[in-house]
């Protein structure tokens, strides 16, 4: 596989790109899901984050593997839960960092993580006395690069997160087995993205997500990012026949007593065809990734859109520490 270089000022390009500004072809955008060098970079990072949910059982789960391998190190997390407790949780925070990615396989953190079809499929497996899954996601929905199609300015939040972003709606099934050998099927929908680049955690006070999946399958990606006092958005919206970028953006999220979790959010959405979109989330369930000076703040959530049809899918937040929701707002 030919290496390929990450250009903040260029994206994706192949180590023999001649002029600038000559960026990454979709029929390339396979090669994320393959090693990249970090060239001396320390915040270089390589993420590839999976969630899923099947309400007919009540189970769900969030799963990130992270490479840092300027600072040659990896992190892993995955929690599961059921009936909105939970069922499973390993964190690992400072990993050595494997030479292999999704492509060809990797474990990491007692996870087995592998692409079997490029972009399309990706399995994850992983076994121990007490619990263990198997699940593989397979694309209801193209990945697309939020980053270079969703972003609403060239100079938002998203340059110091990641340099390409892929994101993309799936449906979930395998095999979730619980202490004592009960053993669940999984039919669910998830989520899946593939970033790459410097990720500055901290380069942000806050951030929030929205990402539900539909049961007539469309589905929304709204992310708003709150970086020096400066809103900016990056989202998107797939109509069941292809993705859209969405041109104006509204959202509200209510904060729980704890000022970190989320009681509910509202987000409306107009694409560029001018057609709007709104819907609300209430999340079943929760949990805490810290990440050193920051936090994520995870929820599987229900959706209802503005027409009755509802869905499953992510609500994330991340806070940058100490944290006050005035940050929120962009006055911290």
């Amino acid at each position: 596989m030919q290496t390929y270089h990450m250009d903040s000022r260029q994206g994706i390009r192949p180590s023999n790109a001649g002029a600038v500004g000559e960026t990454m072809h979709r029929s390339d955008w396979e090669t994320l899901e393959g090693y990249l060098p970090a060239e001396g970079r320390r915040l270089w990072n390589q993420s590839f984050y999976f969630n899923a949910y099947d309400p007919k059982n009540g189970i769900g789960c969030v799963i990130r593997a992270g490479f840092m391998e300027g600072s040659r190190s990896a992190n892993s997390w995955m929690v599961f839960f059921m009936d909105g407790k939970p069922l499973f949780a390993r964190y690992n925070a400072n990993l050595s960092c494997p030479a292999n990615r999704l492509a060809g396989g990797v474990s990491v953190g007692g996870m087995t993580l592998e692409s079997l079809e490029p972009l399309k499929v990706a399995r994850i497996r992983f076994q121990t006395a007490e619990f263990a899954f198997d699940l593989t996601w397979r694309a209801m929905h193209p990945l697309m690069d939020a980053i270079g199609f969703g972003q609403d300015d060239k100079d938002n939040f998203a340059a110091a997160h990641a340099h390409a972003h892929l994101e993309g709606s799936c449906f979930v099934t395998g095999t979730v087995t619980l202490r004592g050998g009960d053993r669940h099927t999984f039919e669910g929908t998830g989520g899946r993205d593939i970033a790459a680049g410097i990720r500055d955690w901290g380069s942000m006070e806050h951030y929030r997500v929205a990402w539900p999946i539909f049961t007539d399958e469309t589905a929304a990606i709204g992310i708003h990012g709150v970086a020096g006092g400066r809103h900016s958005y990056m989202s998107m919206w797939h109509d069941g026949t292809d993705w859209t970028p969405i041109v104006e953006t509204e959202d509200l999220v209510t904060f729980d007593t704890d000022e970190f979790t989320v009681r509910e959010t509202h987000w409306r959405l107009r694409d560029a065809h001018g057609r709007e979109v709104s819907y609300s989330g209430i999340p079943l369930f929760r949990c805490f990734l810290p990440a050193d000076g920051y936090t994520l703040v995870e929820h599987i959530a229900k959706f209802t859109r503005s027409d009755g049809v509802e869905g499953y899918g992510l609500v994330e937040c991340g806070m940058r520490l100490p944290w006050h929701r005035d940050m929120a707002l962009g006055l911290g």
